[in-house]
């Protein structure tokens, strides 16, 4: 009976997310790929290394939740912080790193976590706040960091930073609480996916 309960709420799991991305990309089945290139790309990363998280302002609280997430779900057995996030409040900044703009200060913070085999998720809904991005996407690239942006279908700024080696996820949606709704989704299915695999590599080792 369990095994027939998970099986319906994976299918169903599955079938929603299809009908999401159906909505919201103009490829649905690009998106579907490039996400489960994303998830794969993210476990190279674990449990040794980590997935650095970058976020425009509304889409850091997402950002946070995916860390706090990936991190209860591996620490534990890892013993290490597997996930982080990225600070990009103007103010914290400003106070931080006085004589820097926000995109430099980023840039500092990127460079004081990252090691080599990380990877780098970026989450942005505007081209405004990706232009801040622009110094942190162009050093990943200069130390081989992969990159997995998940952003708007009018993202013109992101679309001209990354190369034909990142892996971006664009969405169309009408407004930034879909935007916002469907990017949870699909960080969700980021975690439970990277979970599974990390449960699988735990059964392997013992």
């Amino acid at each position: 009976m369990t095994d027939n309960i998970q099986q319906y709420l994976e299918s169903t799991i599955s079938r929603c997310l299809e009908d999401t991305m159906t909505a919201v990309t103009s490829d649905p089945q690009e998106a579907l790929e490039n996400m489960e290139t994303a998830a794969a790309v993210m476990s190279l990363s674990l449990p040794d290394n980590k997935i650095i998280c970058l976020g425009s302002s509304l889409c850091q609280p997402l950002c946070s939740i995916f860390t706090q997430v990936l991190n209860s779900n591996h620490m534990y057995t890892t013993q290490k912080i597997n996930a982080v996030t990225l600070n990009n409040d103007a103010v914290q900044m400003n106070h931080l790193y006085p004589n820097l703009g926000i995109e430099e200060s980023l840039k500092v913070q990127f460079d004081s976590v990252v090691k080599m085999n990380d990877c780098l998720m970026i989450i942005s809904d505007n081209a405004n706040e990706s232009q801040n991005f622009l110094s942190v996407i162009q050093y990943a690239h200069e130390c081989q960091i992969p990159i997995i942006a998940i952003n708007h279908l009018h993202d013109n700024v992101m679309k001209d930073l990354l190369n034909e080696d990142d892996i971006q996820i664009v969405l169309h949606t009408q407004n930034t609480a879909n935007f916002t709704e469907v990017v949870l989704v699909i960080l969700n299915v980021f975690n439970v996916f990277l979970r599974d695999i990390g449960n699988q590599d735990n059964s392997v080792a013992y």
